[in-house]
């Protein structure tokens, strides 16, 4: 048993100090009833008001609206609960919010929420209205153009795949080239595929794949929540 205090609160939990690690060993459930203590008796994170532009927005079985505020390269998920709904304006991705209510923890699934009583819309966020000026830009420089399959090379040699190493995707990718017969060079290059990392992984792998001078580059990862792909 080992006394933990926390400026507050003193907890008596068991335990033992890991000489190796320097630091002492909670259980998952010890260390979730510590930070539930904090952030609801000590730091006392009730009626805050916090703002930023919406990324995710859904609804969980009709009843409770999810959303995702980021601002700059943080993001907070949010939950407003049913009794709340009715005083909810009508909300869409990209705008700018200001979300009234107070931090939670949720003890079984270690994981910090916010959850709101009311919302106020703010107009469109910076970072929706920078993402269309530059989807505009590659529009009109001819980025964003679909190549068809006559402007493909007729005869492919060697391949790159841009992909997360030891994959759902790259296990996928995997199997069918070791079964299935094919005229071509594979070159894996292992990237972070999500994430605040992501963005500058990818670019730098594009990079790379383009010094092997390959004939088709692929950039290939699975499924996922839709703020996993902000980075693209």
């Amino acid at each position: 048993h080992k006394q933990y205090h926390t400026g507050h609160t003193h907890y008596r939990v068991k335990g033992t100090f890991n000489t190796t690690m320097q630091g002492l060993t909670l259980t998952v459930s010890e260390f979730n009833t510590i930070m539930a203590d904090i952030v609801h008796n000590q730091l006392q994170l009730t009626q805050l008001c916090i703002t930023g532009d919406i990324s995710q927005l859904n609804y969980y079985a009709n009843k409770h609206l999810y959303l995702t505020l980021v601002h700059n390269n943080a993001s907070l998920q949010c939950v407003v609960y049913n009794q709340h709904l009715k005083k909810i304006p009508v909300l869409k991705k990209g705008e700018t919010c200001t979300i009234i209510g107070s931090c939670t923890f949720l003890k079984n699934k270690g994981q910090l929420m916010f959850s709101g009583v009311a919302i106020s819309v703010k107009g469109t966020g910076t970072q929706h209205a920078e993402l269309q000026k530059l989807m505009a830009t590659f529009k009109k420089t001819g980025l964003l153009t679909k190549k068809t399959p006559e402007q493909l090379p007729k005869y492919v040699s060697n391949i790159c795949i841009i992909t997360a190493e030891d994959s759902a995707a790259y296990h996928d990718m995997a199997s069918i080239f070791a079964n299935t017969p094919h005229p071509f060079h594979t070159t894996i290059i292992p990237c972070t595929m999500q994430g605040l990392i992501a963005a500058n992984a990818i670019s730098n792998a594009i990079s790379i794949a383009d010094s092997l001078n390959p004939d088709i580059i692929c950039i290939a990862r699975g499924g996922g929540a839709e703020q996993d792909f902000a980075c693209y």
